[in-house]
């Protein structure tokens, strides 16, 4: 992942891993429900090797387009990374896990 060096903002939510996921709009599911916090990071990213081979192999790089960067972060005292990925905001439902942290940045 690279791209944006000054995101607009970053707010965390306390969660459970099942919900984090759910809630991100990620299709993955995993059991339990392990004391997590979801790390949204807005901003312009890109993920250079999805898109670094472009659609024919053609090696074109295109603008990072505004997409989040959301992590699940373990809350248990460790803070691993659990899971990562890029994201639209129009495909996350955070609005159901509170208002979370928020900090603009910009």
């Amino acid at each position: 992942m690279n791209g944006d060096a000054h995101p607009s903002s970053v707010t965390v939510y306390a969660t459970r891993h099942a919900r984090a996921l759910t809630e991100a709009g990620s299709s993955d599911s995993v059991p339990g429900g392990q004391p997590v916090y979801l790390v949204v990071t807005r901003g312009h990213f890109l993920c250079y090797p999805c898109v670094s081979a472009g659609p024919t192999g053609a090696g074109t790089t295109p603008k990072p387009p505004k997409v989040d960067v959301i992590w699940s972060v373990d809350a248990r005292g460790t803070l691993a990374g659990l899971d990562d990925g890029l994201g639209y905001s129009k495909n996350l439902r955070t609005d159901k896990l509170g208002p979370g942290l928020h900090v603009n940045l910009g």
